[in-house]
């Protein structure tokens, strides 16, 4: 079985010297990823490592003594795609989703998890975004809407290689699984850097929601797009009402969308470490190099498009997005890009106040048209809204009472 590489990204100090990760210090941000939202802090390489389970496969799935295996959104995935019936039980269902996702989080987790659901919901973007997939941004809330947040401990080796990471959210017997990082929820780290990671998170359960197209693992690569779009929305509003702070990465792409779309200042020179190299290995790269050969277009749209492509390609190879999914999931972020375009012109608008209707799940959002072709010169301020963006109904899906409660 092909050896899955999990790509995770993290932000250096600016006074960073190419090819001297040393040099970083011990301050550096903590920035969620573009593909799990979980990344930790690090302070000398990034990491990249195929991820081995130890979980129950049936002989005619081992294929050598060193065999590992896929996440298990893309097994379902794959599975769907070949119309093979389900081979796993239960009961490896369930260890494989402790293995990908972690365990029920602590009394200590949970406190710091609804501090960072508190940010969100004092936000315009973060409470959008909790209404969309749930009530509002509370763990009951989410518990209601099937969305089971979990914690995994992530081991990190000498030479900074994970043995572990989370995958993107799946959707399984009637509940939305999202994976955090154990230190991203300790009382040591940021609330509000949680919050992101959470965001980001929450733009894939939407998409998983709305879209009712399986584990939505050949669109990940536009799922990603408005995830990132939705995660600079907040934490441009989160970093605002927040004196203090600060994401040099998240930072770094709302300077490059003022300048591309609002004549702003040139973004200040930074230096970064991202999977840009071969195979997606990291790479230390300047933030003027980030302009001039990963992010050339003439708005922040079509640069964040080529970003993300670049970190895709790199990582996974050449992303196939000629899909109908592929499509809506881009008119979704393009709309979130609309949104925020908006919100910048008036960001003192206050977040909105969300009552918690009755648990009663609405009907599921009617399938979104075909989105035009973006322009390459604006970032969705003109066109009609609608479609799947933020702020609508959600279907939480059928519970199955069977499936084991205790993953």
């Amino acid at each position: 079985m092909k050896k899955l590489y999990l790509v995770i990204l993290f932000s250096l100090a600016a006074q960073l010297q190419l090819g001297n990760p040393a040099a970083a210090g011990a301050d550096t941000e903590n920035l969620p990823g573009i593909f799990d939202g979980s990344a930790r802090k690090f302070v000398m390489q990034s990491l990249v490592l195929s991820y081995e389970v130890p979980v129950p496969l049936r002989p005619e799935v081992i294929h050598s003594p060193g065999a590992r295996r896929k996440f298990l959104y893309q097994i379902l995935a794959d599975q769907e795609k070949r119309k093979e019936k389900k081979f796993y039980t239960p009961n490896e269902i369930a260890a494989m989703i402790r293995e990908d996702y972690g365990n029920t989080p602590s009394e200590e987790d949970k406190k710091q998890i609804e501090k960072a659901l508190a940010v969100l919901q004092n936000t315009k973007f973060g409470a959008d975004m909790c209404k969309a997939v749930a009530y509002r941004c509370d763990i009951e809330s989410l518990e209601k809407a099937g969305i089971r947040l979990r914690v995994k401990e992530i081991v990190y080796g000498s030479n900074q290689s994970a043995s572990g990471a989370v995958p993107p959210p799946i959707y399984y017997a009637g509940r939305t699984f999202i994976g955090l990082g154990k230190n991203d929820v300790s009382s040591a780290a940021s609330p509000k850097r949680l919050a992101l990671t959470i965001l980001h998170e929450m733009s894939h359960v939407e998409d998983l929601r709305k879209n009712k197209r399986g584990t939505m693992a050949k669109a990940m690569y536009a799922s990603d797009e408005k995830a990132l779009m939705n995660e600079i929305a907040g934490y441009d509003e989160i970093s605002r009402k927040y004196p203090g702070f600060s994401d040099s990465f998240c930072g770094f792409l709302v300077e490059v969308w003022a300048w591309k779309n609002e004549s702003g200042p040139y973004p200040k020179h930074q230096f970064f470490t991202l999977p840009l190299g071969p195979g997606g290995m990291p790479m230390a790269v300047s933030s003027g190099d980030l302009l001039k050969n990963y992010m050339p277009g003439l708005s922040f749209w079509n640069s964040m498009q080529r970003l993300v492509y670049a970190l895709w390609h790199g990582a996974y190879g050449d992303p196939k997005v000629d899909d109908e999914l592929v499509k809506a999931i881009r008119r979704a972020a393009w709309e979130k890009s609309a949104s925020y375009k908006g919100w910048r012109q008036n960001p003192a608008e206050t977040a909105p106040t969300v009552a918690a209707p009755a648990p009663t799940p609405t009907p599921p959002a009617p399938k979104p048209p075909k989105p035009p072709t973006p322009h390459d010169t604006d970032d969705g301020g003109s066109g009609s809204s609608g479609g799947s963006g933020s702020g609508g109904g959600f279907n939480p899906g059928t519970y199955d009472p069977h499936f084991g409660d205790g993953i």
